[in-house]
C-alpha cells in the first residue's frame, strides 16, 4: 500500500455536515419493557459529580479499539476512544473528530479537515501526522484490525496539511465512510503506537475521548476517571458543558448472572448490562429499579453451516436442520419472550431489511425427516443417529467461551437436544479458549459457526461472514465459496446508488434463504438494569448497543 500519494481534489462535492440539533432521547428508538422507560431527561436537567459501578458479563479481550470487535465491549472502550464521525440513527455522518469531509464525484476520494482542538489524553494533539501514524498501523499485515473490511479498497493516504488528510480508494466503498465512523479506525496517540502493550490494551494507550483508563485488574475491574477540558463529542451527544458528568465509572467483570443480578438487587453496584430473561422481572417496573434494552443491527445471532464438511454440503440436509427445529418453542423456553426470533440473514433495524421473509420457514419434523431419508441418511447406527455410507451425521458448534453470553450456550444446547429427538442427528456444542477454537477454525473441525455481527451497514457483516475472498470474509466459516454470494456482494458494496444497494441486498437475503446457508436464531439486544439514581444512559442510534457512561449522571 502506498502511504503518500498527490491526488488532485478538484470535482470534490463539499458539504458541511451539520448535526441533526434534536436530543438524542428523542432521536433513539429505544425499548424499554414492562413500565420501566428510558430515560427522557435532558442534558439541562443532569447534574456533574459522582460515581457509578457497573457489572458486565464479559471482560474485553484487548483495550485496543482498533483490534477489538466485541460489540459487548463498545460501551466500556466508548469511554476513552472517539472516531473521525459520528454516524447517527438515519444513516448520515456528522461531525466528530473531523469537523467536515468531502467526496469526489466519483466516490474515490475522501477528504478529512480535522477539528483544531482535540488531544489524546497524555496531551498529545490530534493532527494529520497522527492520522498516518495511526493508518501506518492499522494497514500494516500483522496488525489484526478489527475492522479491516473497511479498508480492503484503501489505496492510498496522505498528510494534506496539519489539520487534512486525504484518502484514495481503489473503488467506491460504501464501508469507508463506516469504518471511520467505527472503534476500528479511533486514533491512538504516537506514544501508544510505539508501545510494547498496544496490542493487549491498558493505561498506556492513549485516545481522545471523555475518560482516562486509570486501571484494568484483569478478570475484576476496569477504572475510568472523568477527562477535564473534554469538548468534542457529537452534538447529538454532547453534555452541556461538553465534559462527562461522572467523576468516575468502574466496570466490575461478573461473569455469573445471578451474582450480577444480586449486585443490583442489594445496590453493591448502580447498574449492570446483560440481564438473563428469567431476571427481567427483578427489575422491569420494580420501585428504584429502570430496565432499559435496545436491539440490535447487522446480522442476527445465527447459525452458518458449513458446506465443506459431510451432509452440510447438500441442500437438503441444510434444510431438512432448519425445518426441523421448533425455535419458537426453544426461544420463549430459552428468553422468557424477552427476544424477538429472526429470519433473516441481516436483522430489523439494518438498512435494506426484507421483512418479506418473517414467517418464511416452517416448522416440519416429517418433512425434515423425508429430506433427510431422501439424501441417504436413512439407516441408524447402534445408538440411533443416522448414518450414510458408514459415517454418522454430526453436527459440531466449537465457540470461543469469551463470546458466549446471553444463554447461547443453553440455547445450543436445546437445539442439539431437539435434532437428536426429532431427527436423529448429533449434534454437539463445545465452548473453548480462543486458541482452541482459532485451531478448530483452521482445521475446518466442526460444522456450525455460531456467530452475531454488529454493524451499522449490510455491507460489513455480509462481508465478513460470507466473502470467498479471505482479505473481507476473514470470519465466512460457512465456506461457502459462492460466485453468485461474491457478484452480490461487489454489487452492494462497490456503488453509492442507493436503488441498486436496495435491490441486491433484498436479492441477497433471498437467496441466502432459499439455499440454508444461514439458520438465523434471534435478534441480539443489548440490556441494561440500574437504580434509578443513574440518569442519561443512550442507545447507540447506528447500532443499538448502549453507547457508553458519557452521558450518564448520577442524583444523590
Amino acid at each position: 500500500m502506498i502511504k503518500e500519494n498527490s491526488v488532485s481534489t478538484r470535482g470534490h462535492i463539499r458539504r458541511r455536515i451539520k448535526a441533526a440539533g434534536a436530543l438524542v432521547a428523542a432521536a433513539l428508538v429505544v425499548a424499554a419493557c414492562g413500565s420501566s422507560t428510558a430515560s427522557e431527561s435532558t442534558a439541562e436537567a443532569q447534574t456533574s459529580g459522582g460515581t457509578v459501578t457497573w457489572a458486565v458479563e464479559s471482560e474485553p479481550t484487548t483495550l485496543n479499539p482498533q483490534l477489538n470487535g466485541g460489540a459487548a465491549a463498545k460501551h466500556i472502550l466508548r469511554n476513552a476512544f472517539d472516531s473521525y464521525l459520528f454516524k447517527n440513527g438515519d444513516g448520515e455522518y456528522e461531525p466528530w473528530l473531523a469537523s467536515e469531509y468531502s467526496q469526489s464525484e466519483d466516490g474515490k476520494t475522501i477528504t478529512l479537515t480535522l477539528r483544531d482542538d482535540v488531544t489524546f489524553s497524555n496531551d498529545e494533539k490530534l493532527d494529520a501526522d497522527a492520522v498516518v501514524a495511526n493508518f501506518d498501523v492499522l494497514t500494516s499485515d500483522d496488525y489484526g484490525n478489527s475492522g479491516q473490511a473497511g479498508i480492503a479498497s484503501l489505496e492510498s493516504y496522505r498528510a494534506v496539511d496539519d489539520q487534512t488528510v486525504e484518502f484514495t480508494l481503489a473503488q467506491p466503498d460504501a464501508l469507508f465512510l463506516d469504518y471511520l465512523s467505527g472503534l476500528g479506525s479511533a486514533p491512538l496517540a504516537h506514544a501508544s503506537l510505539e508501545s510494547e502493550k498496544l496490542e493487549s490494551g491498558g493505561t498506556e494507550i492513549y485516545g481522545t475521548g471523555p475518560f482516562v483508563l486509570d486501571s484494568w485488574n484483569q478478570g475484576q475491574d476496569i477504572k475510568f476517571s472523568k477527562r477535564d477540558g473534554y469538548a468534542w463529542a457529537p452534538e447529538e451527544l454532547a453534555t452541556q458543558d461538553g465534559e462527562a458528568y461522572l467523576d468516575s465509572v468502574t466496570y466490575q467483570i461478573l461473569a455469573e448472572n445471578s451474582t450480577r443480578t444480586g449486585a443490583l438487587s442489594s445496590n453493591q453496584v448502580d447498574a449492570i448490562s446483560g440481564i438473563p430473561a428469567v431476571d427481567v422481572s427483578l427489575f422491569d417496573g420494580q420501585e428504584g429499579f429502570v430496565y432499559e434494552k435496545g436491539q440490535a443491527v447487522g446480522s442476527p445471532y445465527s447459525l452458518y453451516l458449513n458446506v465443506s464438511r459431510p451432509g452440510l454440503e447438500e441442500k437438503d440436509v441444510r434444510e431438512a436442520i432448519r425445518q426441523g427445529i421448533d425455535l419458537d418453542a426453544l426461544l420463549d423456553s430459552v428468553y422468557h419472550g424477552q427476544v424477538d426470533r429472526a429470519w433473516s440473514s441481516i436483522s430489523p433495524g439494518t438498512p435494506y431489511y426484507d421483512e418479506s421473509l418473517e414467517n418464511s420457514v416452517p416448522y416440519d419434523v416429517d418433512n425434515a425427516n423425508d429430506l433427510l431419508d431422501n439424501a441417504g441418511w436413512d439407516e441408524r447406527d447402534s445408538q440411533g443417529y443416522r448414518v450414510k455410507d458408514g459415517e454418522r451425521l454430526t453436527v459440531r458448534a466449537v465457540s470461543a467461551a469469551p463470546y458466549v453470553r446471553d444463554n447461547r450456550d443453553i440455547l445450543l444446547q436445546a437445539i442439539g437436544a431437539s435434532l437428536k429427538n426429532d431427527l436423529d442427528i448429533e449434534f454437539v456444542f463445545e465452548a473453548v479458549d480462543l486458541g482452541t477454537e482459532e485451531e478448530r477454525a483452521e482445521a475446518n473441525a466442526y460444522e456450525v459457526f455460531d456467530n452475531s455481527y454488529n454493524s451499522s451497514d449490510p455491507a460489513a457483516s455480509y462481508d465478513v461472514l460470507y466473502s470467498s475472498d479471505p482479505a473481507r470474509g476473514y470470519i465466512a466459516r460457512g465456506k461457502f465459496d459462492d460466485s453468485t454470494i461474491d457478484d452480490l456482494l461487489d454489487k452492494g458494496r462497490y456503488t453509492t446508488d442507493l436503488e441498486q444497494r436496495e435491490e441486491v441486498y433484498t436479492e441477497l437475503q433471498s437467496y441466502i434463504s432459499e439455499q440454508a446457508y444461514q439458520i438465523p436464531l434471534y435478534i441480539p439486544t443489548d440490556t441494561v438494569a440500574h437504580t434509578d439514581k443513574v440518569d442519561g444512559l443512550v442507545f447507540d442510534p447506528s447500532s443499538g448497543f448502549v453507547w457508553s457512561a458519557y452521558t450518564v449522571s448520577v442524583n444523590n
